[in-house]
């Protein structure tokens, strides 16, 4: 698949217009016939009970984001080594380990292109002697200490946080031999997609923990991520 055979454009905003959204459902629908994904068991997976109404748009570039992370798909690279379908790049995470620690990455991006970010995840796993993690309680996510900026400018914060939540089972499982663990079998997380920016430098900033350990097995998951954005003419 070319990169340059399907092109995304919307003004740099954090609202997606409709045809914005119209455009990255038809690249991604192309891309997961291309690699037997199994669209609607990704997108259409009803959220736990009461959970706002989630964006199946999400859920399809969450579920292509981890398969390729986890190396199951191998998806193209711009012209700056990002990972990229047309001109919708798959931005890397930084080298953060979760426990508080500032994590930073430089990226470099066209005018044209557009990205997409998981933000705060959790992927549940089956095990070698059967189980697997139960659906994580909803009021994790629903107390997150969260917010993304932008230059300074707030894109996501508890206000509008579950906008950005989903929740779906990987069709199939991805595999994952980390003994006891055998594959993921479902996501529940945060993401962010965003338009096309303007040449110069930018930076996106994300502050998150969770505030319940106590429906995370006594677990904090915190991340202070930055990503140095130059956008290319």
């Amino acid at each position: 698949m070319k990169n340059d055979s399907c092109n995304i454009t919307q003004p740099s905003s954090a609202h997606r217009s409709r045809a914005f959204t119209a455009r990255v459902k038809s690249l991604v629908g192309t891309t997961i016939l291309a690699l037997s994904l199994v669209a609607p068991a990704l997108a259409d997976s009803p959220g736990p009970q009461n959970a706002p109404r989630q964006d199946p748009l999400l859920a399809l570039l969450q579920n292509i984001y981890w398969r390729a992370f986890y190396g199951e798909i191998t998806l193209p690279t711009d012209r700056n080594g990002n990972t990229a379908i047309g001109n919708l790049v798959f931005m890397r995470l930084p080298n953060a380990p979760g426990d508080g620690t500032p994590g930073v990455t430089n990226l470099t991006l066209k005018a044209d292109e557009s990205f997409f970010v998981p933000l705060w995840n959790l992927l549940g796993n089956s095990y070698n002697d059967g189980t697997s993690d139960p659906v994580f309680d909803l009021n994790i996510f629903l107390t997150l200490d969260f917010k993304l900026t932008l230059d300074g400018v707030t894109l996501i914060d508890r206000r509008n946080l579950m906008e950005h939540y989903s929740q779906f089972p990987f069709v199939p499982p991805i595999p994952y031999n980390f003994p006891p663990a055998t594959a993921f079998i479902r996501l529940q997380g945060i993401s962010e997609l965003h338009g096309p920016l303007s040449p110069g430098k930018h930076v996106l900033h994300l502050d998150a923990k969770n505030t319940d350990i106590a429906d995370l097995f006594g677990l904090t998951f915190e991340y202070h991520n930055t990503w140095n954005l130059t956008v290319q003419p």
